[in-house]
């Protein structure tokens, strides 16, 4: 049989409108950095009373409870008023609302709304994120509609995201004055946090390599000739590569000056260091070439006793010494001593030079990595503990 409606469908019922909302979280689609948007997919559950569409039972063939278009009933304009877009997943498609004798009002729909969310980079890519949907009527004063939140489930059917960790969710109920009217409205927030795996394995971890095998060839003596300018070639090439890593991680986070991110901070670090070591590279260059200058003098004793070279440097006379009588050809030339003491001095620099430079980039580097594993591991227990407890 059909139910007859006495009022016009646009008409709001007589008295006061208890809403009572329940929003299903059921996935974080993706989280925009640089516009500072969260999409996200939630089914919307509505349910309320309306006293137009009470009715007996017994006076319809005993129907308790029936289906009817929405756009034949009073729904309410409630809607989330911090979206930047908003898709209804079933609008193609009749939705019906649940309407039972009692007047009780069932309304529920799935979809996708684009929220604003201030997004926080100053611990990127540890980041943790906090957004809300705010939800109210535009229309209604509280003294015509109140939301409030049901006590049900709200991650029923949450789909655990690649890139983000979900680690609470929650409910508040709150009164906000507009236009000089106080309107009722409900907020549901959401914090998440990053996973960082994707971070470590490509752009932290290369960055790492590229600095060490950087330093490494800065330092190394496996060259013959006095000269080694190719130091500075393999320098100026790690800073590019560096700084190339460090754009991709610019174009990922928003342009604010308010905070600098903890990776890009890295970044900036490793390429500070790598230009401090090439021009080290440059000084140990110019000791190298302090040995093959004619006329020079021996090294200054306060460097080789700093370098704990000078024993070493001491017995480089007994060496040759020895070279002559193995071959008696052979005669003791001052300027090769020279050329010797400074060699000996270069090595050591370059051997202190690297140890130094190794620890200053691997220690930053294992304080990052250790506190990206530790957040992956508190963000997984988190978000399985979470959705077991609901």
């Amino acid at each position: 049989m059909e139910i007859k409606i006495s009022v016009s469908r646009n008409a709001p019922p007589e008295d006061r409108v208890i809403l009572t909302l329940e929003v299903d979280l059921v996935n974080i689609i993706s989280v925009n950095e640089v516009k500072q948007r969260m999409t996200l997919q939630v089914f919307m559950y509505e349910e309320w009373f309306d006293s137009t569409l009470v009715w007996e039972p017994h006076d319809f063939g005993g129907i308790e409870q029936t289906w009817l278009p929405v756009d034949k009933i009073w729904i309410s304009d409630v809607t989330v008023l911090n979206t930047m877009g908003f898709m209804n997943i079933m609008e193609s498609i009749r939705t019906p609302a649940e309407v039972i004798y009692t007047g009780k009002v069932i309304r529920s729909y799935p979809a996708l709304y684009s929220i604003a969310c201030d997004i926080k980079v100053e611990k990127f890519p540890l980041d943790t994120q906090k957004c809300q949907l705010d939800i109210a009527s535009w229309g209604y004063a509280k003294d015509k509609l109140i939301i409030k939140f049901s006590n049900k489930s709200t991650l029923e059917h949450y789909r655990m995201n690649d890139e983000w960790a979900l680690k609470s969710v929650r409910m508040e109920e709150l009164i906000y004055e507009f236009d000089g009217l106080q309107h009722s409205e409900a907020k549901f927030h959401i914090e998440i946090s990053r996973k960082p795996l994707h971070y470590v394995i490509s752009l932290i971890f290369p960055c790492y390599m590229i600095c060490v095998l950087g330093i490494a060839g800065l330092f190394a003596r496996f060259s013959t000739r006095p000269e080694r300018q190719e130091r500075f070639s393999l320098g100026v090439t790690a800073l590019v590569s560096v700084a190339v890593y460090g754009t991709v991680v610019a174009e990922k986070i928003p342009h604010t000056s308010r905070e600098i991110p903890v990776l890009l901070l890295f970044f900036l670090h490793n390429l500070v260091i790598l230009s401090i070591a090439t021009i080290c590279a440059g000084g140990v260059l110019f000791v190298n070439w302090k040995g093959c200058k004619q006329n020079d003098e021996m090294p200054p004793k306060w460097i080789t006793h700093i370098l704990l070279c000078s024993k070493k440097i001491n017995r480089i006379p007994d060496k040759i010494e020895n070279e002559k009588t193995v071959d008696p050809q052979k005669a003791a030339d001052p300027q090769k001593i020279i050329f010797e003491a400074w060699s000996i001095v270069a090595d050591r620099l370059d051997y202190i030079l690297f140890l130094l430079f190794f620890l200053i980039i691997t220690i930053p580097t294992y304080e990052v990595i250790r506190r990206c594993a530790e957040k992956l591991m508190e963000n997984d227990s988190t978000e399985i503990q979470l959705i077991r407890a609901v």
